[in-house]
């Protein structure tokens, strides 16, 4: 909190000095905007941790947790830390809580910069990672499979390996007295188990220090043949949102047709026949159940790619109690370019 309240106050002070200047005003706005939106999100996973309830997971652009955490970094770093990001292109999507991901980086970022006494470079990479068979890392070994990896990389001192060893130990800190809880890099490396993600750390002293999060890519639950002719079906109670969702689907190759809930239901009739490739479908339908109607277009079905759109996280963890963990749900509102991203990964899946 201290961190984001460095933020707000940093920023304030800078609208105040040059409230003449439009736009330096406006972009501090912004950032005091968001540094408050993950502040809010900081409590309601604390509050959530202090009731044991299941963090609140979405889908999210891997990119996009690395450049709005940019934004609220520089008052944090100071002038004497260069930032460097390092993105990978055409981003991939996880299915995690982006307030508990953003802390995470969050703390290693400061971490960093504790660690780099005078001048100093921190990067944050992002790429992807494929696992051929299980790999150790530096605290566990790490499952085959596709991961989303984001990297902070500082130039400080480095640790040595019996520090290394020690580091995500709770209360463990390299600080001076006063200076740290011990807590942070216990916390990072419980979000990652949270997520089934793994993080490593590689270190030299005097060379600067690493550490990498690895997060399982979202996983689809069907495929679709490269080159065939792609068809969607999108259920919306609003006819302004299925469009909205019928023009992203376009830009990667899908032709469209819309049902809502004023009797065009012959496209839901023809997708049972097994017409369409994908179906967008709202869980917030009023004649008819989203989640049902999804379940007897499956059945008639099988290789049909559902995507469900959730329209609050507390209605989003709701649904994944009915209809499982490893569900495509994407929150409202949403990003039409993030819906994109989850459809094209689940069809290279």
């Amino acid at each position: 909190f201290n961190n984001l309240l460095s933020i707000i106050g940093g920023y304030a002070a800078q609208a105040t000095k040059h409230r003449e200047k439009r736009e330096t005003v406006d972009e501090a706005l912004d950032i005091i905007i968001k540094a408050v939106d993950q502040g809010a999100s900081l409590t309601k996973q604390m509050l959530s941790v202090g009731r044991r309830q299941t963090a609140v997971n979405q889908i999210i652009a891997q990119n996009d947790i690395v450049t709005d955490l940019a934004e609220l970094l520089p008052p944090l770093l100071g002038d004497r830390i260069t930032l460097h990001l390092d993105l990978l292109d055409n981003g991939l999507t996880v299915d995690a809580d982006k307030a508990q991901i953003s802390q995470a980086l969050m703390n290693l970022c400061i971490n960093a910069r504790d660690a780099m006494v005078s001048r100093g470079d921190l990067t944050i990479k992002t790429f992807e990672h494929i696992a051929e068979e299980d790999m150790p890392l530096s605290h566990a070994t790490m499952l085959q499979g596709r991961y989303a990896a984001i990297s902070v990389t500082d130039t400080g001192g480095g640790m040595d390996g019996d520090t290394v060893k020690k580091i995500f130990e709770p209360f463990f800190t390299t600080k001076e007295i006063g200076a740290g809880t011990g807590l942070g890099l216990a916390m990072v490396y419980g979000v990652m188990r949270d997520v089934s993600g793994y993080i490593d750390v590689q270190s030299k002293v005097q060379k600067g220090t690493t550490f990498t999060l690895y997060i399982p890519c979202r996983l689809g639950a069907g495929s679709i043949e490269a080159g065939a002719q792609l068809k969607a079906l999108v259920v919306d109670e609003y006819e302004a949102m299925a469009e909205m969702v019928a023009m992203s689907l376009e830009d990667i190759g899908y032709q469209s047709d819309l049902a809502g809930e004023d009797g065009s239901m012959a496209q839901i009739e023809s997708a049972e026949g097994g017409a369409y490739d994908l179906a967008v479908v709202s869980t917030t339908l009023v004649q008819i159940d989203g989640i049902e109607l999804c379940e007897r277009l499956r059945a008639e079905n099988p290789n049909l790619v559902v995507v469900y759109m959730s329209p609050s996280a507390s209605e989003g963890l709701s649904d994944r109690r009915r209809i499982g963990d490893d569900a495509n749900i994407i929150q409202k509102p949403f990003d039409p370019e993030l819906l994109a991203d989850l459809v094209m990964n689940i069809r290279n899946d």
